[in-house]
Protein backbone atom coordinates (compact mmCIF):
# COMPACT_ATOMS: atom_id res chain seq x y z
CA UNK A 1 0.00 0.00 0.00
CA UNK A 2 1.16 3.24 -1.00
CA UNK A 3 1.17 6.49 1.67
CA UNK A 4 1.68 9.90 0.81
CA UNK A 5 4.89 11.39 1.92
CA UNK A 6 5.04 13.30 5.13
CA UNK A 7 8.25 15.38 3.11
CA UNK A 8 9.50 16.33 0.08
CA UNK A 9 10.96 13.56 -2.41
CA UNK A 10 14.12 15.87 -2.44
CA UNK A 11 14.78 15.43 1.52
CA UNK A 12 13.94 12.16 1.21
CA UNK A 13 16.69 11.53 -1.29
CA UNK A 14 19.43 13.57 0.29
CA UNK A 15 18.42 11.91 3.51
CA UNK A 16 18.75 8.54 1.93
CA UNK A 17 21.82 9.46 0.17
CA UNK A 18 23.62 10.47 3.64
CA UNK A 19 22.33 6.82 5.14
CA UNK A 20 24.12 5.03 1.92
CA UNK A 21 27.32 6.91 2.54
CA UNK A 22 27.32 6.42 6.28
CA UNK A 23 27.07 2.44 5.49
CA UNK A 24 29.87 2.35 2.85
CA UNK A 25 31.76 4.11 4.38
CA UNK A 26 31.20 1.73 7.86
CA UNK A 27 31.24 -1.38 4.97
CA UNK A 28 34.75 -0.54 4.03
CA UNK A 29 36.53 0.61 7.18
CA UNK A 30 35.03 -2.80 8.52
CA UNK A 31 36.27 -4.87 5.34
CA UNK A 32 39.95 -2.35 5.09
CA UNK A 33 40.71 -3.26 9.09
CA UNK A 34 40.27 -7.16 8.83
CA UNK A 35 42.67 -7.23 5.84
CA UNK A 36 45.04 -5.59 7.48
CA UNK A 37 44.99 -7.71 10.93
CA UNK A 38 44.45 -10.62 9.25
CA UNK A 39 47.95 -10.64 6.66
CA UNK A 40 49.51 -9.03 10.07
CA UNK A 41 48.57 -11.46 12.76
CA UNK A 42 47.78 -15.13 13.31
CA UNK A 43 46.11 -17.56 15.95
CA UNK A 44 48.17 -19.08 18.69
CA UNK A 45 46.89 -22.58 18.16
CA UNK A 46 47.17 -25.63 15.31
CA UNK A 47 45.60 -25.81 12.56
CA UNK A 48 44.79 -29.73 13.23
CA UNK A 49 43.00 -28.29 16.30
CA UNK A 50 39.47 -28.77 17.03
CA UNK A 51 39.68 -25.06 17.38
CA UNK A 52 40.75 -23.88 14.21
CA UNK A 53 37.84 -26.51 13.19
CA UNK A 54 35.00 -25.07 15.16
CA UNK A 55 36.05 -21.44 14.24
CA UNK A 56 36.05 -22.30 10.28
CA UNK A 57 32.96 -24.71 10.40
CA UNK A 58 30.85 -22.02 12.76
CA UNK A 59 32.25 -18.92 10.55
CA UNK A 60 31.66 -20.62 7.23
CA UNK A 61 28.25 -21.59 8.24
CA UNK A 62 27.06 -18.25 9.73
CA UNK A 63 28.61 -16.52 5.68
CA UNK A 64 26.18 -19.62 4.51
CA UNK A 65 23.07 -17.85 6.33
CA UNK A 66 24.46 -14.68 5.65
CA UNK A 67 24.34 -14.92 1.64
CA UNK A 68 20.83 -16.46 1.96
CA UNK A 69 19.14 -14.41 4.40
CA UNK A 70 20.41 -11.02 2.27
CA UNK A 71 19.00 -12.68 -0.98
CA UNK A 72 15.72 -13.28 0.76
CA UNK A 73 15.37 -9.73 2.23
CA UNK A 74 16.36 -8.27 -1.19
CA UNK A 75 13.31 -10.58 -3.05
CA UNK A 76 10.98 -8.37 -0.74
CA UNK A 77 12.78 -4.94 -0.78
CA UNK A 78 15.03 -4.35 -3.40
CA UNK A 79 13.55 -1.11 -5.34
CA UNK A 80 10.61 -0.37 -3.58
CA UNK A 81 11.74 0.31 -0.18
CA UNK A 82 10.24 4.04 -0.42
CA UNK A 83 7.58 2.99 -2.81
CA UNK A 84 5.00 0.11 -0.06
CA UNK A 85 6.18 -1.05 3.40
CA UNK A 86 7.00 -4.08 3.56
CA UNK A 87 6.06 -6.69 6.21
CA UNK A 88 6.49 -10.43 4.60
CA UNK A 89 9.19 -12.76 4.32
CA UNK A 90 11.99 -11.79 6.59
CA UNK A 91 10.61 -8.75 7.39
CA UNK A 92 7.85 -10.27 9.05
CA UNK A 93 10.29 -11.34 11.83
CA UNK A 94 12.40 -8.30 12.35
CA UNK A 95 12.44 -4.82 10.76
CA UNK A 96 15.86 -5.21 9.38
CA UNK A 97 16.69 -7.98 8.42
CA UNK A 98 19.79 -7.13 6.10
CA UNK A 99 21.15 -5.64 9.06
CA UNK A 100 21.07 -8.50 10.46
CA UNK A 101 22.21 -11.13 8.16
CA UNK A 102 24.82 -8.74 7.42
CA UNK A 103 25.80 -8.77 11.01
CA UNK A 104 25.94 -12.80 11.02
CA UNK A 105 28.08 -12.63 7.56
CA UNK A 106 30.98 -10.47 9.58
CA UNK A 107 30.58 -12.29 12.39
CA UNK A 108 31.06 -15.25 10.60
CA UNK A 109 33.81 -13.14 8.50
CA UNK A 110 35.59 -12.83 12.11
CA UNK A 111 35.46 -16.25 13.18
CA UNK A 112 36.32 -18.10 9.64
CA UNK A 113 39.70 -15.20 10.40
CA UNK A 114 40.76 -17.33 13.30
CA UNK A 115 41.24 -14.21 14.90
CA UNK A 116 39.76 -12.66 18.49
CA UNK A 117 40.78 -9.78 17.80
CA UNK A 118 39.36 -9.30 14.59
CA UNK A 119 36.41 -10.76 15.71
CA UNK A 120 35.97 -8.17 18.47
CA UNK A 121 36.45 -5.11 16.53
CA UNK A 122 34.56 -6.18 13.65
CA UNK A 123 31.19 -6.33 16.44
CA UNK A 124 32.49 -2.97 17.59
CA UNK A 125 32.92 -1.54 13.91
CA UNK A 126 29.06 -2.86 13.28
CA UNK A 127 27.46 -1.21 16.19
CA UNK A 128 29.30 2.07 15.89
CA UNK A 129 29.28 1.75 12.44
CA UNK A 130 25.78 0.60 11.63
CA UNK A 131 23.66 1.09 14.31
CA UNK A 132 23.36 4.93 13.89
CA UNK A 133 22.31 4.20 9.82
CA UNK A 134 19.74 1.50 11.24
CA UNK A 135 18.30 4.46 13.81
CA UNK A 136 18.37 7.32 11.35
CA UNK A 137 16.49 4.51 8.31
CA UNK A 138 14.13 4.00 11.14
CA UNK A 139 13.23 7.51 11.43
CA UNK A 140 13.01 8.11 7.82
CA UNK A 141 10.52 5.36 7.57
CA UNK A 142 8.48 6.65 10.20
CA UNK A 143 8.21 10.03 8.38
CA UNK A 144 7.45 8.03 5.26
CA UNK A 145 4.72 5.72 6.05
CA UNK A 146 3.62 7.62 9.33
CA UNK A 147 1.25 5.57 11.42
CA UNK A 148 1.64 2.09 9.44
CA UNK A 149 4.89 2.36 10.36
CA UNK A 150 5.02 3.06 13.60
CA UNK A 151 2.29 -0.08 14.77
CA UNK A 152 5.08 -2.38 11.85
CA UNK A 153 7.94 -1.25 15.12
CA UNK A 154 5.50 -2.01 18.03
CA UNK A 155 5.04 -5.45 16.74
CA UNK A 156 8.38 -6.24 14.95
CA UNK A 157 11.96 -6.41 16.64
CA UNK A 158 14.60 -3.78 15.64
CA UNK A 159 17.39 -6.43 14.60
CA UNK A 160 16.87 -9.88 16.26
CA UNK A 161 14.33 -11.86 14.48
CA UNK A 162 11.41 -13.82 16.24
CA UNK A 163 11.07 -17.34 14.13
CA UNK A 164 7.48 -17.85 15.73
CA UNK A 165 6.28 -14.81 13.25
CA UNK A 166 7.81 -15.74 9.91
CA UNK A 167 5.02 -14.99 7.28
CA UNK A 168 5.42 -15.93 3.84
CA UNK A 169 2.60 -14.95 0.58
CA UNK A 170 2.08 -16.97 -2.19
CA UNK A 171 3.58 -14.29 -3.68
CA UNK A 172 6.04 -11.30 -4.62
CA UNK A 173 7.27 -8.84 -7.81
CA UNK A 174 10.71 -9.08 -7.77
CA UNK A 175 12.22 -5.27 -9.03
CA UNK A 176 15.49 -7.29 -10.85
CA UNK A 177 18.08 -4.80 -11.33
CA UNK A 178 17.86 -3.81 -7.59
CA UNK A 179 17.69 -7.36 -6.29
CA UNK A 180 20.84 -8.69 -8.88
CA UNK A 181 22.84 -5.58 -7.20
CA UNK A 182 22.25 -6.59 -3.84
CA UNK A 183 22.92 -10.46 -4.89
CA UNK A 184 26.43 -9.70 -6.27
CA UNK A 185 27.17 -6.90 -2.94
CA UNK A 186 25.96 -10.64 -0.95
CA UNK A 187 28.51 -12.57 -2.71
CA UNK A 188 31.08 -10.40 -1.46
CA UNK A 189 31.13 -12.09 1.70
CA UNK A 190 31.74 -15.83 0.36
CA UNK A 191 34.79 -14.46 -1.85
CA UNK A 192 35.88 -12.87 1.38
CA UNK A 193 36.02 -16.48 2.72
CA UNK A 194 38.19 -18.05 -0.05
CA UNK A 195 40.34 -14.87 0.69
CA UNK A 196 41.17 -16.09 3.56
CA UNK A 197 41.79 -19.00 3.35
CA UNK A 198 44.45 -17.85 0.27
CA UNK A 199 46.10 -16.06 2.87
CA UNK A 200 46.28 -18.51 5.15
CA UNK A 201 47.60 -20.82 2.40
CA UNK A 202 50.26 -17.94 1.79
CA UNK A 203 51.67 -18.33 5.00
CA UNK A 204 51.70 -21.74 5.48
CA UNK A 205 54.43 -21.72 2.90
CA UNK A 206 56.56 -18.39 4.04
CA UNK A 207 55.07 -16.00 1.82
CA UNK A 208 53.48 -14.08 4.17
CA UNK A 209 54.78 -13.52 7.36
CA UNK A 210 53.36 -13.11 10.89
CA UNK A 211 54.06 -10.06 12.82
CA UNK A 212 52.30 -10.98 15.56
CA UNK A 213 50.51 -14.30 17.18
CA UNK A 214 48.06 -13.25 18.94
CA UNK A 215 45.19 -15.70 20.91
Amino acid sequence: MERTVGCSATTREKIARICERHRLIASKGLVTLMLIIVLVTSHSWRRDSFVHLAFETIGFFLIVICVFGRVWASMYIAGKKDEVLTTGGPYSMVRNPLYFFSFLGAVGFGLSSENLLALGLIIVMFVVGYVPVILSEERRLLDLFGEEYQDYMNRKPRLFPKLSKLGEPVSIGIHTGPFLRVLFRSMWFMWFFMLLHIVEKLRDIGWIPVVLAIP
